[in-house]
């Protein structure tokens, strides 16, 4: 039944199975960001595509994504990234998902830090990284420490410093029980 679906049949699926629990908007911007990330349709492109019908692998991830979804796994982690400070950064179940409140943060220390570059910077609990990468980006003169707890963690850290061409000095480090 699946196989024989088009890519609006399948939109039309995620939206009336997400509603419930997202409501009409947050479900309409998930399924957009889904279906952009993994099927590489965006809003405007469905129109073109609705007819057609997703390759084997592509109705896969679609129908497997849905299930997470409807299972509470955020979507930033099913598609595997977030957007922060304007940068891509990979994000699993062993980081948190970026806010949109962080980038508040990071703006007011980059305002700061481009007063007193010379400054140095600790970023405790790193998770992704997003925090240093993204001040380190803005400001490459800045020296930037993060320390995490998870080895897991400070791996995408790493990553993400790598793909978003910046050097962070990732350390791992129990913060509450290091001298």
């Amino acid at each position: 039944m699946f196989a024989a679906m088009t890519f609006r049949e399948i939109h039309t699926i995620y939206l009336s199975e997400l509603a419930p629990a997202y409501g009409a908007g947050e479900a309409q911007a998930i399924t957009d960001l889904v279906f952009e990330s993994l099927a590489g349709i965006s809003k405007s492109g469905m129109t073109e595509h609705a007819k057609k019908k997703p390759d084997e692998k592509t109705l896969g991830l679609l129908l497997s994504s849905l299930e997470k979804i409807k299972s509470h796994i955020p979507v930033q982690h099913v598609i595997g990234f977030a957007w922060f400070y304007g940068m891509k950064f990979k994000v699993n179940e062993h980081v948190l998902i970026p806010r949109p409140e962080t980038e508040e943060l990071v703006l007011e220390a980059i305002n700061y830090l481009k007063i007193s570059p010379e400054k140095k910077v600790l970023d405790i609990g790193t998770g992704s990284g997003c925090i240093p990468i993204s001040i380190k980006k803005n400001i490459p003169a800045v020296q930037i420490t993060s320390v995490d707890i998870s080895e897991d963690a400070l791996q995408v850290a790493a990553e993400n410093a790598t793909v978003n061409n910046v050097e962070v000095g990732f350390r791992k480090r129990d913060f509450l029980h290091e001298e």
